[in-house]
């Protein structure tokens, strides 16, 4: 993933919130989603101001420029679990660039897609990226068709 390690104390902190899991492994399943939910927060609030700061300063003045932008952050923000929170419905997005119509190929815009649970796409569009975007962890995407969308069997039931 990376050249970077964790620090003994990283380390030990990370040891220490799973020690003490106890139970079934149905429960010990669920701490361990509530531990990692928890530090995908974390992280989002973390990297957040960097982030602006970076998209911030960054090249988007033509439209290639824009799409290397926008398939960095996606690319950055998947690796981590990570995704932009729509300001419009409050899920999970992902940054796109297009033009604005075939009759104006050298102009482009901002979305944010969103897949909503039928899996139809929504979208919030700018001339101009708005910041500060908010991070949020991205969740189970949700893709229209997916094969075995719904948990089956014991260890999933609740």
């Amino acid at each position: 993933m990376t050249d970077a390690s964790l620090t003994p104390r990283q380390a030990g902190l990370i040891d220490e919130l799973f020690v003490g899991l106890s139970g079934t492994f149905e429960e010990q399943r669920r701490q361990c989603l509530v531990i990692k939910d928890a530090a995908l927060s974390a992280m989002a609030k973390s990297l957040e101001q960097s982030m602006n700061e970076y998209l911030a300063q960054a090249r988007q003045f033509t439209l290639d420029e824009r799409r290397e932008l926008a398939a960095e952050l996606n690319r950055c923000l998947s690796e981590c679990s990570l995704a932009i929170r729509c300001p419009r419905t409050g899920r999970p997005a992902i940054l796109v660039v297009d033009t604005l119509s075939a009759d104006q190929p050298d102009v482009s815009r901002f979305r944010l897609q969103v897949r909503t649970v039928g899996g139809s796409r929504r979208t919030a569009t700018w001339p101009t990226l708005q910041l500060p975007l908010e991070l949020m962890p991205a969740g189970e995407r949700i893709e229209g068709f997916r094969r075995g969308s719904e948990p089956q069997g014991p260890i999933h039931r609740a």
